[in-house]
């Protein structure tokens, strides 16, 4: 678990270095959550992870000075691990999704889907089917891709998702 809050924390390093200062932040709480979920069973960092550690500290202090370093590095080793999580959570799924839509033309997942679909030659009645929705459906969501893409052909959304490397997960095939 210590392992994956630090992980967390690196995201919101690099997401800091390209957005905002609270990602620095927040990796320093994440930080301070990991290392006191780490000393009570004795864990310590893998050797082969300790100069890249060492690293994003440096980053962290140098960025945000000393005392508010140690003040976030505090009151991430007493948030209770829920809260921790939840925040870490919310933060990660926020970016995560932000950064799809803004990598796919703001198409939703599912519009994704329905791009991906149409990039393997699948007609509006046999996306229905896969997806288990009705045609209308469908057709709302090509209308939506076209749109939001500024498209006027499934050729071009075809084209699209192939060069964007859609693809649909096994169990929908």
């Amino acid at each position: 678990m210590a392992w994956c809050l630090e992980k967390l924390a690196k995201i919101n390093i690099l997401y800091a270095q390209k957005k905002s200062i609270e990602n620095f932040r927040r990796a320093v709480r994440l930080f301070g959550a990991a290392a006191s979920l780490r000393t009570p069973v004795g864990s310590v960092i893998d050797q082969s992870d300790q100069p890249e550690y060492d690293r994003d500290l440096e980053v962290l202090r140098t960025a945000l000075g000393m005392e508010t370093f140690k003040k976030l590095w505090s009151e991430g080793e007493t948030l209770p691990l829920e809260k921790i999580i939840d925040e870490a959570m919310a933060q990660s799924t926020k970016e995560t999704l932000r950064g799809e839509k803004e990598n796919f033309g703001g198409l939703t997942a599912r519009e994704r889907d329905v791009a991906a679909l149409i990039a393997e030659g699948k007609s509006n009645r046999e996306i229905a089917e896969i997806l288990t929705v009705g045609v209308k459906t469908v057709e709302t969501y090509v209308t939506r891709i076209l749109n939001k893409l500024d498209f006027t052909s499934r050729v071009q959304i075809a084209t699209w998702a192939l060069e964007k490397g859609l693809h649909l997960p096994i169990n929908f095939k």
